[in-house]
């Protein structure tokens, strides 16, 4: 579902209020996506405090991330259906309140449940905030907006493991959850203020509900096989066996009704164009086993190197500082520079690295993890916007945004 076009027009924002909206924007951003990487080295101390298995803590990380991808291809019906004003100040709300759920539970149920909330909501603010910027800025001052709005991207997961180590071993890991409540709420209000008399017009559109009825129940099944995996023996599981042909059957008929569908939750049928294809497909595997390894890391550090949480932290520093002049410069070399050539050059390099840190052994010193990282962060900031480039490519208007939902 694409987001409305025929918005009635409002006068573009002031310098300073088109500054001050970019900011806030970006700071919520930060806050979201901050919260992906400051978490994963809290995860062994969350066990701990609320007595479950580390592999059960797992499961936070990766149904926040389910939400989170649930999130997106919904955000248009939202967008239309109540506003960006109202869409993305409720969204950062209801992150505050699963924060403070997080910050004061101490029963497993509830800490996933909040989680699982803090995911949706958080994955509700990238695609409006990235509407907003597109719908609100002056054309000549859109790529200025879309920059920054990247760097406040790319910068949060990538530093947040350090900040969040520091957290842990400082003053406790709740306190990552207590510091979202004032950011957050902040930035909704800003934003309402802000954005107030602003609005798109409201619209009562249809939302594909099998679609997305199908696709919970696919990734659903497909991350509860992957989570109970761990603790009941994967394949050999009749229980497992059970989950992965259900969530196989399940993305079938998904596809099928999404290829077909009137007004589909995912375009599908942009995967007919070849870049977009092969974009998609590139970037997903390249986020997959990224966020995987990432994950590996940083919880093996710990629990098998013995490493506190701060420096674990202090390992992945190297690829955040890389990652993120590697990413400014890639932005201004894909005006000069073929993508493609770019593409194949990152994802060799970022081959290359992963082969290195898969020579880690027990014994290792913290230098030698400690380079690895700073290679991977070069290939990593100029793989993103490359793929993305490839995949987008061709797109304009209302196909370019159904496209930068879809991915």
């Amino acid at each position: 579902m694409a987001f409305s076009q025929n918005a009635p027009a409002v006068s573009p924002l002031s310098t300073s209020m088109a500054l001050l909206l970019n900011l806030v924007i970006g700071l919520g951003h930060f806050l979201v996506l901050f919260n992906t990487g400051a978490y994963l080295p809290m995860i062994p101390h969350v066990a701990g405090s609320l007595g479950v298995n580390p592999d059960f803590a797992d499961w936070t990380q990766a149904d926040f991330f389910l939400a989170m991808a649930l999130a997106f291809p919904t955000s248009p019906w939202f967008l239309q259906r109540w506003g960006e004003m109202r869409v993305l100040s409720g969204a950062f709300i209801a992150f505050a309140l699963a924060s403070a759920i997080c910050a004061q539970t101490s029963h497993y149920d509830a800490f996933l449940s909040a989680r699982i909330l803090q995911g949706f909501s958080g994955g509700l603010t990238i695609p409006v905030s990235l509407q907003i910027i597109l719908r609100h800025y002056q054309a000549h001052r859109r790529n200025i907006g879309l920059g920054l709005w990247g760097v406040a991207a790319l910068t949060p997961f990538t530093l947040g493991p350090v900040i969040g180590g520091w957290i842990t071993d400082s003053i406790g890991w709740r306190w990552l959850f207590y510091l979202n409540i004032p950011i957050a709420i902040s930035v909704a209000v800003i934003i309402a203020i802000l954005l107030f008399g602003r609005e798109m017009e409201h619209r009562h559109p249809s939302l594909d509900w099998p679609g997305l009825l199908l696709l919970l129940i696919a990734l659903a099944t497909l991350e509860s096989a992957l989570n109970a995996g761990e603790v009941i023996s994967w394949w050999r599981s009749q229980t497992i066996l059970f989950l992965g042909i259900i969530s196989l059957i399940t993305l079938i008929l998904f596809v099928i009704w999404e290829w077909y569908g009137t007004h589909p939750l995912l375009e599908l049928t942009l995967l007919k164009r070849r870049n977009f294809m092969i974009g998609s497909i590139v970037l997903f595997f390249t986020a997959l086993f990224f966020q995987g390894s990432i994950a590996i890391y940083i919880v093996g550090f710990q629990l098998v190197m013995g490493y506190s949480a701060w420096m674990v932290g202090l390992l992945i520093l190297p690829m955040a500082i890389f990652s993120k002049i590697s990413f400014m410069l890639t932005q201004r070399l894909l005006n000069h520079v073929d993508a493609r050539v770019l593409a194949i050059i990152s994802l060799l390099g970022f081959a290359a690295a992963s082969f290195w840190v898969s020579s880690y052994n027990h014994p290792a010193s913290f230098s030698e993890l400690l380079w690895p990282q700073a290679f991977v962060g070069i290939f990593l900031g100029s793989l993103f916007p490359s793929i993305i480039a490839i995949a987008l490519s061709g797109l304009s208007g209302p196909a370019e945004m159904r496209g930068t939902a879809f991915l």
